[in-house]
């Protein structure tokens, strides 16, 4: 028997990979954070607005989805 460590890598279509649980490579951190925080509090802060609660979770997800779909595009993930 023979190790192979490719074995040991994520297959891309694994369940952990999928939006709701996929999990933002380490060399990603500053740009999606970035992404979050701009569109979260940066564009209402400067048009005068503020999120309720449900507003800041459903927009959240929106971006988080975005975010996901636009790494997985480019093969980030």
């Amino acid at each position: 028997m023979s190790f192979n460590p490719n074995d040991l890598k994520r297959n891309s279509n694994s369940p952990e990979q999928s939006w709701p649980f996929w999990i933002v490579p380490s060399f990603a951190i500053l740009d999606y954070s970035f992404k979050i925080l701009f569109v979260l509090f940066v564009i209402p802060w400067l048009f005068g607005l503020t999120w309720t609660v449900l507003g800041m979770f459903t927009n959240f997800l929106l971006i988080d989805y975005i975010v996901y779909r636009h790494y997985k595009s480019v093969e980030i993930i």
